[in-house]
């Protein structure tokens, strides 16, 4: 990189052109070293994905900086060479393939605006993806098609890839949400949640599929709002469960819907120590009795773990509960639970000790 800064133009448009193509033509190198030597996807991931990512940041920088001013003519040539050459972004190996479309999308998105360039790449395209079934000419057709504004065209396409467009599809989904285009937008979102659960799949792990759940609620919000579509985005975090957990318990919260907000916790098996205190506090306040089953989950998870200080846990929570069954005026309930409670628990004798400790039951 220190060589090829060295070799910099000192005019500012030239040193801004210069920069652009510099970028790409280290980003085709670095890939091509990449398959020369064999290197793994978890060698790429280790040690130098990041420059992948960082020559695509330096050419949208040099894009941005060029689209300030009319380029001059003299740039023509580079411009057509440059325009030629993007093709080879999409036959880089298997590792870096996202690199290589999300590159070539934004050269098409940002830089090669004219029409006829960009209905010459359609074509082209068109019949590179008839010949070879790889992904990213597929992918690269359906942004031709989307920046064409034939999206029922680019749709079509994507419908047969399944869940493997989806990653691609947040690019999509970005751009439109920056135009507010959210008529355009509906069919990609379809599409979108369609195939989410599918390249869910395809993911490794809690954290990978956190992860991209999380993006996938911060891509929908801003349409969802926008268009009141609140059953939509609620529908996206049902569908992406346990993972959504954190957005959809605040959703249910901050719409006042305690009774499926309880329903929720139970339903992941989260006992009180598992929600903060003011959660809880706020809930005992307006609806007591959504809190019920949650301190029951509670103490029969704290008695299961058979130790002395779990025992402690689990008479803390009957404490709490004999407390909100009392003013809920059904204490007699109360006491058939833990009649029941001690016949199931009796051969568990330090957990009987502790509920005498505790004055639960008599001495």
């Amino acid at each position: 990189m220190k060589r090829v800064k060295a070799s910099t133009p000192v005019e500012q448009e030239w040193k801004t052109l210069y920069e652009l193509i510099s970028s790409i033509f280290s980003f085709l190198k670095l890939a091509e070293v990449s398959e020369k030597y064999g290197h793994t996807d978890e060698m790429v991931n280790r040690y130098y994905r990041h420059l992948f990512h960082s020559l695509i940041e330096d050419a949208e920088a040099a894009i941005g900086r060029l689209s300030v001013h009319s380029m001059p003519f003299a740039f023509d040539e580079f411009m057509e060479k440059l325009k030629d050459s993007t093709g080879e972004l999409l036959f880089v190996p298997e590792f870096i393939e996202y690199e290589g479309v999300q590159l070539y999308r934004v050269l098409w998105t940002n830089l090669f605006k004219q029409s006829k360039w960009r209905e010459e790449e359609r074509s082209s395209l068109t019949e590179l993806v008839k010949q070879n079934g790889s992904l990213p000419p597929a992918i690269a057709l359906a942004h031709l098609n989307l920046l064409a504004r034939k999206d029922e065209e680019a749709i079509s396409g994507l419908q047969g890839l399944g869940g493997a467009a989806v990653p691609y599809l947040i690019y999509w989904l970005e751009w439109l949400t920056e135009q507010k285009a959210w008529k355009r937008m509906t069919p990609y979102i379809e599409l979108f949640m369609l195939q989410m659960n599918r390249y869910m799949d395809m993911l490794f792990g809690y954290h990978e599929r956190r992860d991209f759940t999380r993006i996938a609620l911060e891509l929908l919000a801003p349409y969802c709002m926008e268009n009141s579509r609140y059953d939509l985005y609620e529908r996206t975090l049902l569908q992406t469960l346990p993972y959504s957990y954190k957005e959809y318990e605040d959703f249910l919260f901050q719409l006042g819907r305690l009774e499926k907000w309880g329903e929720l916790q139970s339903y992941l098996g989260f006992g009180v120590r598992d929600i903060p205190a003011d959660r809880i506090k706020a809930v005992q306040k307006e609806k007591p009795d959504i809190l019920l089953p949650l301190y029951h989950q509670s103490v029969i998870r704290e008695i299961e773990l058979k130790n002395r200080a779990s025992y402690r846990e689990a008479v803390r929570h009957l404490k709490k509960l004999r407390t909100l069954y009392k003013k809920m005026k059904r204490l007699e309930d109360f006491e058939r639970f833990m009649a029941e409670l001690m016949k199931k628990t009796k051969r568990l004798r330090a957990f009987q000790e502790e509920c005498k400790r505790g004055k639960l039951i008599d001495v």
